[in-house]
């Protein structure tokens, strides 16, 4: 009965067993091979019809299905004795494609026993893994100011880590804490066990020994995590400089009563540019609170080969809207003295949104903003607008009439982060090229039931040849008219003219 179940047993095991023996000669030398008992699995494994071995016959010469396998019978388990620990090995058959794990072990009358279990997949899983790992580091490595590396879970052991972890001595095999951490336990910031729980990615920033850092710990796999630490150090710093001028902002903003002509006096001086400069280029700007503080802002900034243009319009019309426009252009002036060289539309308005929700600012304040960056070299012109629906017009030096258009949400603390959807358009100019960028105030503006936005179009694109003062004056002109004889709307104005030269 026992030998029944046993045999039973066998037949069902999906890894390859195989009992066998090596009968040698006076001299030590094996004989030959043989089998004395083994499982369907090794029949299909060695590609032999069933009945084709018989149990207990010695086998002098090697089957070509056995050659073709090209394991060696008689050499793996040569030093094994039956006091020995099983002998475990990784094998190849390139017949057969397929990696086994295989264990042999001996009793004391000479038999070996032998397990072939079969584990391409996981070793695939591992080539895949190490792919990956290589891929991922050479990405970090590209990463400024960032250290990268790849633990294993509760160990901490470094699996790999970039160019920037390995120079601080965090290279493959250490422990994180006491390389890159120089201590001998884990750092007390450390979110690897809410990782560990969760499974959902950590984040904090910490002052350490003098340097502000992000950490940032991520899942990789089930036994491996990803821990980024990025020096924040210049960013804190710069965010700690804009903190304390909104500060001093907000301490202003309750001496404003009594001094609302000086301050639109500063709003004037501080706030308004004066329009750079640009070969092959002419500006033209407008602009006009509708009270003696306005909400709308504008600037153009020559950064190298591009050129930064926007205009915003933010909630009221007093101190708070000088409040925020002046942190409008801090912040992006901030963005440009720390990355001048990722002048882009998409980051500064991620970067100003991010410093905007850190501000902690009311609800009931918001800014809509539109920004263009355009390459003077090369005539592409990337915008993006979060909120403020007027569209500029332009009329495109070969004839073309067009819009552009980029509906998004106003920034505001009302807003959910994950609604804000900052997608960059892009259009390319061609010689003779004007556009016409304003704010809500002008187009929105009521007379006779009727507003000025259905009479802009035309105004422009008729003087739309003549120098961008010239176009804002028309306009102005029109727009009098329309308004019986006066400038000043219900809102703030503002207009910018942006002409390519031919």
């Amino acid at each position: 009965m026992e030998e029944c179940r046993y045999c039973r047993l066998l037949d069902r095991l999906i890894d390859v067993f195989v009992c066998y023996q090596i009968p040698v000669d006076d001299e030590g030398r094996p004989r030959g091979l043989v089998l004395l008992d083994f499982n369907p699995a090794f029949e299909k494994m060695m590609g032999i019809k069933k009945g084709e071995l018989v149990r207990g016959d010695m086998i002098t010469e090697m089957p070509e299905e056995f050659t073709r396998f090209g394991f060696d019978w008689f050499s793996t388990p040569v030093n094994l004795t039956e006091m020995d620990e099983p002998l475990r090995s990784e094998y190849y058959s390139k017949h057969l494609n397929c990696w086994y794990e295989i264990s042999i072990c001996r009793d004391e009358g000479g038999c070996f026993a032998a397990i072939f279990r079969d584990i391409s997949g996981r070793k695939q899983a591992e080539d895949s893994r190490k792919k990956t790992l290589y891929f991922l580091t050479a990405l970090l490595d590209n990463i400024p100011n960032c250290y990268a590396m790849i633990l294993k879970k509760h160990t901490r052991e470094i699996i790999a880590s970039n160019k920037a972890a390995q120079e601080t001595g965090a290279v493959p095999g250490e422990i994180c804490y006491k390389t890159f951490g120089k201590r001998d336990d884990r750092c007390p910031f450390c979110r690897a066990p809410e990782l560990w729980a969760s499974g959902r990615t950590q984040h904090t920033e910490v002052r350490y020994r003098g340097t502000w850092y992000e950490g940032i710990w991520a899942p990789f796999s089930e036994d491996l995590y990803v821990h980024y630490i990025i020096d924040i150090d210049e960013h804190k710093v710069a965010e700690q400089k804009i903190a304390n001028y909104t500060l001093e902002l907000e301490h202003l903003y309750y001496r404003l009563e009594g001094e609302m002509e000086k301050v639109r006096e500063m709003h004037k001086k501080t706030l308004l540019p004066r329009l750079p400069e640009i070969k092959g280029y002419s500006l033209a700007a407008h602009y006009q609170p509708a009270r003696r503080l306005g909400g709308d802002f504008y600037d153009a900034i020559k950064v190298g080969r591009k050129l930064i243009l926007y205009l915003s319009d933010v909630s009221g019309h007093g101190p708070e809207g000088v409040l925020l426009s002046t942190f409008v252009k801090e912040a992006i002036n901030s963005y440009i003295n720390l990355k001048p060289d990722e002048i882009h539309p998409e980051k500064i308005m991620r970067h100003l949104h991010r410093q905007y929700r850190r501000g902690n600012y009311p609800e009931d304040y918001f800014i809509c903003i539109f920004l263009a960056v355009i390459d003077l070299l090369t005539m592409e012109l990337s915008y993006i607008g979060a909120g403020l629906q007027a569209f500029p017009l332009v009329q495109m030096g070969g004839g073309e009439r067009l819009q552009l258009i980029s509906r998004g949400l106003p920034i505001s603390n009302a807003v959910p982060a994950g609604l804000m959807n900052f997608t960059t358009k892009k259009i390319v100019l061609q010689p003779g090229t004007a556009i016409f960028f304003y704010t809500d105030g002008l187009v929105e503006q009521e007379a006779g039931g009727i507003h000025y936005g259905m009479r802009l179009p035309d105004v422009f694109f008729k003087n739309s040849h003549l120098p961008p003062e010239v176009i804002i004056q028309a306009v102005n002109e029109d727009f009098r008219e329309f308004n019986g004889g006066h400038l000043l709307g219900d809102d703030d104005i503002t207009s910018v003219v942006l002409r390519v030269g031919r």
